[in-house]
């Protein structure tokens, strides 16, 4: 079996990833986590919010907002240190809450109007179908339904579970539960609409990329 440059880089940033999201599981789960851990594990969070700030229509004033924000995470280090959870805990509470309305408000219009049917419709050529419309709105729903579970877990387990268990849910179990739900509309696709032509799980993935920086 020969492993191209591609398939190399595809599996050194998978390992990236994982030891990143194992370092995250660790620092939220801790009590007093190290200093060097907890800012290797917020950097990237950090890095993200100055892109989207970035990008935003109030860029200068969002940039600023993100200034005052790390240099008060600075000042105060030793308490974000000590209640770091808190900050992954706003972190995945808010992607959850953030994505759950942005699919669930597509819903109540047309199927045309659907997340997932906007997405299909940006990526292919030719017209959607009725019935291939009414499934991109389901797979929308069942978005929408997976975000806002994930968010109501994360808030159980946070304040009435163990911690550990919390961290292992926003850490760890989220982004695997998000690759399996790709997979399953996957297949559950090819079941439904046998005769369609299909993209595969990363074709989806980065149908999803293109339109969100096309919108």
């Amino acid at each position: 079996m020969i492993i191209t440059g591609k398939g190399v880089a595809w599996v050194a940033g998978g390992a990236v990833a994982a030891a990143y999201l194992y370092l995250c599981f660790l620092v939220a789960a801790a009590p007093e986590p190290p200093g060097w851990a907890v800012l290797i594990g917020l950097l990237p969070m950090a890095v993200l919010m100055l892109v989207q700030a970035w990008h935003v229509r109030w860029r200068w004033l969002a940039l600023a907002a993100c200034l005052a924000l790390f240099v008060g995470a600075f000042i105060g280090w030793e308490l974000v240190r000590s209640h770091v959870a808190w900050v992954y805990l706003a972190q995945h509470v808010g992607a959850m809450g953030m994505l759950g309305v942005m699919f669930g408000m597509t819903l109540t219009g047309r199927h045309a109007d659907a997340f997932c049917s906007r997405i299909a419709a940006f990526v292919t050529p030719e017209p959607l179908d009725a019935a291939y419309l009414r499934y991109t709105w389901r797979v929308t729903l069942a978005w929408t339904v997976f975000f806002l579970l994930m968010l109501l877990a994360s808030l159980l387990l946070f304040f009435w579970g163990p911690i550990t268990w919390w961290s292992f849910l926003a850490n760890l179990l989220t982004p695997v539960l998000t690759g399996a739900m790709f997979v399953a509309e996957y297949l559950v696709r090819i079941r439904v609409l046998p005769d369609r032509p299909h993209m595969s799980v990363a074709g989806t993935i980065q149908a999803y990329q293109r339109f969100r920086q096309g919108s």
